[in-house]
């Protein structure tokens, strides 16, 4: 899987980490329309299958590409120097390790797709 389809994954699911529980697959409305009473939220199963599988997939990691998947997209430590500086080694080990991560996680996305794919044919 192309390194930057991976990342735009990785950019939805970590919005959809960050609201697990709160707006799972529902798009989000402004209070105003809410008020109008009619049920108009549309509940988009695509969506959430896409970040379970991801998530599976981040979950079937080794430990320190997890930790750099981790540290690059969920937790809030907003520049590149301070995540290096949080993983502990140079910012080149820390670079290689999350393009290292993102080609692991490509192939298991890619798996993961071709068993589900196998399971409902």
């Amino acid at each position: 899987m192309i390194e930057a389809i991976v990342i735009n994954r990785l950019i939805e699911w970590a919005k959809w980490k960050m609201n697990t529980g709160v707006a799972l697959g529902y798009k989000s409305q402004v209070s105003y329309v809410r008020l109008s009473g009619g049920n108009t939220l549309t509940y988009d199963t695509g969506y959430d299958a896409d970040c379970l599988l991801t998530d599976r997939a981040v979950n079937l990691l080794p430990e320190v590409y997890k930790l750099v998947i981790r540290m690059e997209y969920i937790d809030a430590i907003p520049s590149e120097i301070q995540r290096v500086h949080c993983y502990g080694k140079s910012r080149r080990t820390y670079r290689d390790d999350r393009t290292e991560a993102y080609k692991l996680l490509g192939n298991l996305i890619d798996t993961l797709i071709d068993v589900r794919q196998r399971e409902t044919a």
